[in-house]
């Protein structure tokens, strides 16, 4: 029978204890990496999409938003002061529009109209205004107010193009066909100082200046009406096209005034007489 000495015993024990140790701590380690990988997994699950499902939301809200106050400053030459008064303006379906971030924690999308522009924010991931995950867009109001304006000056100049005041009975059709041509280049010019150099604007200038003199000398020699001085009120240039005076005002709220032309625009500055004209 054999003896099993003190020592033997206790260093096995130890040994058995530290086979223990390893398999608690290898268990353990198990634990935390399921762990790891099922929170993974619920990240990728929920945190993932629903982070992504909020920041579709505010985009659409930016851009819903960015769409009436383009319409409303199309109608009213200026934007709404804030976020509040664009929701109820009863613009573009505005009372239906949805004006809460969803990253603001209750508080509506940065609005703020600043040199002649609207910012439209939403906070983004972080929840803070003014860093670089932020969601927005920034419309200026010249962009806002030019489309709508071009398309009333195309429909108010053709109407002047039929009336008497440009259109004499006795004019041969190399006449009408050298109006026409005069008065489309000077409409075109004007719109293109709008984008040009400095160094080009005297140039674009001076074209201006020769379609409008052709104009002029055209419907000098054959005695043409003089164009009213206003385009609205008693007498004004709309009335004698049989027009309504509500076509009377540009995309940016100003009253158009009468040129050579017909109708012009100050455009988004009200100034009239400067490349901003229209």
């Amino acid at each position: 029978m054999s003896t099993v000495r003190r020592g033997q015993v206790g260093g096995a024990v130890r040994r058995a204890r530290a086979d223990e140790g390893g398999y608690v701590l290898v268990v353990v380690v198990m634990v935390v990496g399921l762990a790891t990988v099922m929170g993974g997994g619920l990240f990728a699950e929920r945190i993932v999409p629903r982070l992504a499902e909020r920041t579709l939301r505010a985009e659409r809200t930016v851009a819903s938003l960015t769409l009436a106050a383009h319409e409303y400053h199309r109608r009213h030459g200026a934007f709404p002061t804030d976020v509040a008064a664009l929701r109820t303006s009863g613009t573009a379906n505005s009372l239906d529009l949805m004006t809460g971030d969803p990253f603001g924690q209750g508080a509506d999308v940065g609005y703020s109209v600043a040199a002649g522009a609207v910012s439209i924010t939403s906070r983004g991931e972080d929840g803070q205004l003014a860093t670089s995950d932020d969601l927005g867009h920034v419309l200026p109001a010249q962009n806002a107010g030019r489309p709508g304006t071009r398309n009333r000056l195309r429909l108010l100049r053709a109407a002047f193009f039929m009336s008497p005041y440009m259109n004499d009975a006795a004019m041969s059709p190399t006449a009408r066909a050298l109006l026409r041509t005069a008065l489309r280049d000077a409409s075109i010019t004007r719109r293109r100082l709008t984008h040009a150099a400095v160094a080009d604007l005297p140039a674009l200038q001076a074209q201006i200046a020769a379609a409008e003199s052709a104009i002029t000398s055209l419907l000098g020699f054959y005695g043409t009406p003089s164009t009213p001085s206003l385009a609205t009120g008693p007498g004004g240039l709309l009335e004698q096209l049989g027009m309504p005076d509500t076509l009377g005002q540009d995309g940016f709220g100003n009253t158009l005034s009468t040129a050579v032309v017909g109708f012009a625009s100050s455009g988004s500055d009200g100034v009239p007489g400067n490349g901003d004209d229209l």
